[in-house]
């Protein structure tokens, strides 16, 4: 391969983010009669929430190929699905324990606290898995989806059109780091998320050929993961209320797609070190946890008891497009009152 025929080595660009807005934010009693208390689903509210997401990052990306790493938290998994429905091309899915909780026992002084990491990366592999059987025998069936009459989502229910991600089944869910344990502080969290997010950018470090895709990355993960990234590649503490589906957009610094750094930055990022460099050197952020592309006018116009696309998409051309892949995601959820629970 000549030298005219390759890109430069690593990760242009990532994105990561917060998930959606979870069940038990809506519901206070879900909880209580919920037996995995700990793994919340989202709300349809949320899920819409994701999608506007993935609309984000689809607008705001130089690349074509996605690749989304996801900590096994179910509300992360399904923030995943959801953003997935908005991107331009089909993205790999993998679920990495080193995005996940902060495991701080404040969490879960009144709730059953997680099972071990790889317990609950096989669950979240098995849950997509069951969706995506569902959802194949739906497809069998000629099954049209139905409206649904919540503003919650099931996590058994959650549906998945399995044309939205490739689930990479072999990935080895610790390949950049384990998850937390119970009792982690924050400065471990902050250890354990910034160690993860530099082995995953290692891991782009070598020469591709200019005629493959650029590959953009997408990370799902929780309020102090966010923080934890954003001091990562800041170089600086941060103490920050990340928001809901609040983006993040990081860019190398010698991407020259960005048109936004100066001769002397550019420069200074070509002498430096890929692996030895900090994340502070090699990349500049283009957006903070940034919320202006979730609409509030527009997600206010889901309440309760009505699909989001039947209310929404009258007046929202945005997400009308989706509807074919996005319905599958929305259409089945039902509340415990409406299965009779």
């Amino acid at each position: 391969m000549t030298q005219s025929d390759t890109e430069a080595a690593g990760l242009h660009e990532f994105f990561f983010l917060r998930h959606g807005e979870r069940r038990d934010q809506r519901d206070s009693n879900w909880r209580l009669t919920s037996p995995t208390p700990y793994d919340s689903p989202l709300t349809y509210h949320g899920a819409i929430q994701a999608l506007l997401t993935g609309q984000a990052i689809a607008q705001h990306s130089q690349g074509t190929r996605f690749v989304i790493h996801t900590s096994p938290f179910l509300r992360c998994i399904q923030t995943s699905l959801a953003l997935a429905a908005a991107l331009p091309t089909r993205p790999v899915l993998r679920i990495d324990a080193f995005l996940g909780e902060w495991m701080t026992p404040d969490y879960y002084k009144d709730i059953q606290p997680p099972p071990a990491m790889s317990e609950l990366v096989q669950s979240a592999r098995q849950t997509i898995q069951s969706l995506v059987r569902k959802r194949k025998l739906a497809v069998e069936a000629n099954a049209e989806p139905q409206n649904f009459s919540s503003s919650v989502l099931q996590d058994s229910d959650f549906p998945y059109d399995p044309s939205n991600v490739q689930l990479d089944i072999a990935w080895d869910s610790q390949q950049f780091g384990p998850g937390g344990e119970l009792g982690e502080d924050w400065p471990e969290m902050h250890d354990r998320v910034r160690r993860g997010l530099h082995r995953l950018i290692d891991n782009f470090d070598q020469p591709t050929s200019s005629n493959q895709p650029r590959t953009v990355v997408i990370l799902v993960s929780h309020a102090a993961g966010c923080n934890a990234m954003l001091g990562a590649v800041t170089g600086r503490p941060v103490l920050k209320d990340v928001e809901l589906c609040s983006l993040s957009h990081a860019v190398a610094r010698d991407c020259p797609h960005t048109h936004v750094l100066s001769a002397a930055a550019a420069s200074l990022s070509e002498t430096l070190s890929k692996r030895s460099a900090r994340l502070s050197q090699r990349y500049i952020l283009l957006m903070t946890a940034d919320s202006a592309h979730l609409n509030q006018e527009q997600l206010d116009l889901l309440p309760a008891g009505k699909s989001p696309l039947g209310s929404a998409c009258a007046t929202s051309p945005d997400l009308e497009q989706y509807s074919s892949s996005w319905s599958w995601i929305m259409a089945t959820a039902l509340t415990d009152e409406c299965d009779g629970a």
